[in-house]
């Protein structure tokens, strides 16, 4: 009596899917062979070699009344790679290698002959109608070299399988692995020391959903950053959809505002990203709050100061620079890293604020961040209503329209850098990569990062802080952390007061006298 044994792999999609992550994440540019473990079954009726995700798994569970069978898989980085080892190694010909394949099979068909009480049994390794592979019979103490082979032609051209496996696997899977895929490839050659854990569990706040703060969530979205929030207190106009990435015009006739819309179509981009946006009017120093208004101050205060505790990271990305004092102060004070993104007519500046140092420096020649300026600290110019007296072109963000894209990229990278720095946000500034400081994974940390159009010119500089400073200078912090939002309001109210507070008045008035003596002089 005798049967044929028709040998089927049957694959189970999840063990694509585990291939998949194990070559992005652990095997990379490698190639070398792969121990896989796998099992014989015959409950579809014939004998089967079942993969599934398991296989990499040394002491994986095998299903009963099935067979253990250990295997080598190979992963080619290319397909040219594939077909120059098929058609220059003879070793990659099953037909070719019988003692390393053959050979442990012999032992697998005895038991197959012994169960099923037969005499002989036919080996097919192919789909095709021709019979290839050996005739086994019982006489299993026969040397390998000896049993009857039937050589067939092997091309791994014509007996190559492909298989799509999209319509298998979940569309969610799909997009969430492609969602990471280019920043796993980084890690192969590009950046192999890039630890994406750092980046990816980021929560950052962005404060201003305009030209900035779109720009900067898609970017933040690309280094698969997903905790996003955008808070911004205007509506999408028919302007902003040419400038503004995350607006169609569509979107101009929502009754909805600018960072609820932003935050939404940031889903669009990528459906699991967890964006919120809040309609909010951050309080202004030379906007005074009017009675009608006090529960409503409050509580933007209230919101603002929760938002910035339970985030990492804030950008300050808002058109105006009196709208950025209370972000700061509230940043110094929670000692959040806070990066601010400016942009003039034809330049721009990127600088991340001060924060208190809880590591020891151990690079003395380079500017600790503790002692890093905030946006205020090189202009003591009062903090007023920009707006009032303003012609519409001063009003508006009249730009070089590239400034914007160039501002928020920078500003992203900076974040980037930072989280890769062995001292993290709290990474001295560097200027230039020496032979006094290693390299970094991405290089330098700079403090500030200034373009001009006009020059096409880049300059990185510090900014030391200024113990006078109307934001973030002790005497500030200390005042909010005692009065609060009695603080706040007369700040809104009156902006002079930040001169007496910071004793910055006492400076200024010694300077006029000393300019006037030296008119007098003259």
């Amino acid at each position: 009596m005798s049967s044929q044994l028709d040998l089927k792999p049957i694959i189970n999609p999840n063990f694509w899917i585990s291939v998949e992550k194990r070559k992005l994440g652990l095997y990379k540019l490698e190639e070398t062979p792969i121990e896989i473990y796998l099992y014989l079954s015959g409950e579809t009726g014939r004998p089967c070699l079942c993969f599934d995700e398991e296989c990499f798994d040394l002491n994986r569970t095998i299903p009963e009344g099935c067979l253990k069978a250990t295997g080598y898989l190979f992963i080619y980085n290319t397909f040219e790679r594939l077909l120059f080892r098929a058609n220059n190694d003879k070793s990659a010909n099953p037909f070719t290698t019988k003692k390393e394949i053959w050979a442990p099979t012999i032992n697998l068909v005895a038991y197959y002959l012994f169960v099923r009480k037969m005499d002989e049994v036919e080996l097919i390794v192919n789909d095709n109608d021709q019979k290839a592979g050996v005739s086994i019979t019982k006489l299993i103490d026969k040397a390998v070299d000896e049993m009857n082979w039937k050589k067939k032609e092997f091309s791994i051209e014509s007996d190559l399988k492909k298989v799509d496996l999209s319509p298998l696997i979940s569309t969610n899977v799909l997009i969430r692995e492609s969602f990471m895929m280019s920043l796993r490839l980084m890690k192969w050659q590009i950046y192999p020391a890039l630890n994406l854990d750092k980046i990816i569990h980021l929560k950052c706040l962005l404060i201003g959903a305009g030209t900035l703060g779109c720009n900067v969530a898609r970017n933040l979205l690309g280094w698969g950053i997903t905790n996003i929030t955008l808070i911004d207190d205007g509506f999408v106009s028919y302007s902003n959809p040419c400038r503004q990435s995350l607006y169609t015009i569509k979107d101009c006739q929502s009754h909805l505002g600018k960072a609820e819309i932003a935050a939404q179509n940031l889903k669009d981009c990528y459906p699991f990203a967890n964006s919120r946006g809040l309609m909010l009017r951050i309080p202004e120093p030379g906007h005074p709050v009017h009675a009608n208004d006090q529960t409503l101050f409050i509580q933007s205060i209230a919101t603002i100061q929760e938002e910035i505790i339970n985030h990492d990271v804030v950008f300050l990305l808002t058109d105006t620079r009196e709208s950025r004092w209370l972000p700061t102060v509230l940043c110094v004070a929670f000692n959040k890293l806070a990066i601010c993104s400016a942009i003039g007519a034809e330049s721009m500046v990127v600088l991340r604020h001060p924060l208190s140092a809880s590591i020891v420096n151990h690079t003395p020649d380079l500017t600790p961040v503790n002692k890093l300026g905030c946006f205020f600290c090189s202009d003591i110019a009062i903090p007023q209503n920009s707006h009032t007296n303003q012609t519409i072109d001063r009003k508006c963000s009249v730009t070089r329209i590239g400034t914007s894209q160039m501002a928020a990229a920078h500003a992203v990278e900076l974040l980037i850098s930072l989280s890769q720095h062995p001292l993290g946000f709290e990474a001295p500034a560097m200027l230039e990569n020496n032979e006094n400081h290693d390299r970094e994974a991405f290089g330098i940390t700079p403090h500030q990062i200034r373009y001009y159009f006009s020059t096409y010119t880049q300059l990185l500089g510090v900014l030391p802080r200024f113990d006078k400073c109307i934001a973030c200078s002790s005497y500030v912090v200390e005042e909010f952390k005692k009065t609060g939002s009695d603080f706040i309001k007369s700040v809104c109210d009156d902006p002079k007061m930040l001169t007496s507070l910071t004793k910055l008045k006492k400076q200024i008035d010694a300077i006029e006298m000393d300019v006037d003596k030296l008119f007098l002089d003259c």
